[in-house]
């Protein structure tokens, strides 16, 4: 049995080693197998989806590129970020027909929008989102022939109802995200965008200072909610100063950076260092007073400037502000001779209260024990009487029984009796005679 065990462990062994160089014999050569939805994977233990326009297509197993492109739903290095614009409102200001606006979202990339200068109207293209955004990123594609066209082209970010979008109206105000030199963007047809500040909004407008506007496809990047950053989405330091307007950012949402500086007593980027030796206060600029004393770290506490290891000789106060006098330094040793004298009768009275209570408990204890020897010795007393009573008592019925048969018992019914006669000082007592009477009582035998 022992030895079908060991065969049964070995057989499992070599098993999980096959298995084992398997799976990293595929991950090397770039092999990953599909996920439940049928995609196929890329990355370290292939842990993310390919999302590429050609589902059939293996992206780049460590990047996830596809040579396909993103499919629509998707954005960004590794087809990663879900893509906002996708299936949303949008609209034009000129249209060339037939290319409307809804030629730039319509999930193919052969089709584009297209529209013209007309009246001295500047072209514009509107995409509308129900909800408000923060924008960092954005891409759209366009035609190698219509390149020269986006010179110094502009994406700007407004807050507006879906009435005011519908209606073709100018409007106005709105953020800047992006504004372009007058060179052509990097002779490639897609254009990618990353926002300046970071404005928050639900409308983006993307217009043009030349006659035309092409676009063939255009994609918003779904940024971090605000408080988060990064391609994970960490949380923006809880040191970031939390004093800023409604829809600010609280840090930058690709490096986290405080976008509002930090809270007091901190520095760096991410406002995770208390201020130098020294210093306090906002962005530490402020200086601990000199009148402080020094510690191992610091002078002062790096929020509030209290002098945390005291003060130098003479100076007295949070601050060490107060300049002691003689007077002071006077009232300060009887201030702390007060102090120990109370001290000292604080602790003769908690003696005195405990060396009263231990007397207290043992004279209670004394008597305890006295009442209760007394009340032994009493029963013990009683216990004996009593029994001396019962041995009185015990023969007779035995001496009532000596009596056997018929006993006539005498009883003398009378006594002498004695005149005293007081002659002088002497007494003399006259016999006045003996009467006497004898009665025979019978007593039947018991």
């Amino acid at each position: 049995m022992l030895f079908k065990m060991q065969l049964l462990g070995f057989f499992i062994t070599i098993l999980s080693i096959i298995l084992i160089f398997g799976s990293a014999g595929s991950l090397a050569a770039g092999v990953c197998p599909k996920s439940r939805t049928g995609r196929l994977r890329y990355g370290n233990y292939c842990r993310y989806e390919c999302h590429c326009v050609n589902k059939l297509e293996q992206c780049d197993f460590l990047t996830g590129d596809c040579s396909s492109g993103c499919d629509f739903q998707w954005v960004g290095p590794g087809c990663q970020f879900w893509n906002i614009a996708y299936r949303r409102k949008v609209r034009q200001n000129v249209n060339n027909p037939p290319f409307n606006s809804k030629l730039a979202n319509d999930n193919n990339l052969t089709t584009c929008s297209s529209t013209f200068f007309k009246n001295s109207m500047l072209p514009w293209w509107n995409l509308w989102i129900p909800e408000y955004t923060t924008l960092r990123k954005l891409e759209f594609l366009t035609t190698k022939s219509h390149l020269n066209d986006f010179k110094n082209f502009e994406v700007t970010v407004f807050n507006t109802t879906e009435e005011n979008f519908k209606d073709k109206g100018n409007v106005t105000g709105g953020a800047v995200c992006y504004r372009n030199n007058n060179s052509v963007p990097l002779k490639k047809t897609r254009i990618e965008v990353t926002c300046h500040g970071f404005p928050v909004g639900n409308l983006i407008r993307l217009h043009t200072g030349t006659r035309k506007l092409v676009i063939c496809d255009f994609r918003v990047y779904d940024g971090c909610k605000n408080g988060f950053f990064g391609n994970g989405c960490e949380r923006c330091s809880a040191n970031c100063n939390d004093n800023f307007s409604p829809g600010q950012r609280t840090c930058n949402i690709q490096n986290g950076r405080c976008l509002n500086g930090c809270k007091s007593g901190l520095i760096g980027d991410r406002c995770e260092t208390e201020c130098d030796e020294g210093y306090y206060g906002k962005d530490c600029k402020e200086l601990c007073n000199r009148t402080c004393k020094r510690t191992e770290r610091t002078m002062c506490h790096n929020v509030n400037g209290i002098c945390i290891g005291g003060c130098i000789e003479g100076y007295i106060g949070n601050f060490c502000e107060i300049e002691k006098s003689s007077s002071d330094t006077d009232l300060s040793t009887t201030d702390n001779e007060i102090t120990k004298l109370k001290l000292v009768l604080i602790i003769v009275g908690i003696f005195s209260g405990i060396l009263i209570l231990y007397v207290t408990v043992i004279i209670i204890l004394f008597k305890r024990t006295m009442g209760h020897n007394t009340q032994i010795k009493g029963k013990e007393e009683t216990v004996g009487l009593s029994s001396q009573r019962s041995y009185l008592n015990v023969d007779e019925p035995n001496r009532l029984r000596s009596v056997r048969n018929k006993a006539t018992i005498k009883s003398t019914l009378g006594e002498p009796r004695l005149n005293t006669i007081v002659v002088g000082d002497e007494s003399h007592y006259t016999n006045i005679g003996l009467q006497t009477k004898t009665v025979e009582t019978t007593y039947e035998d018991i």
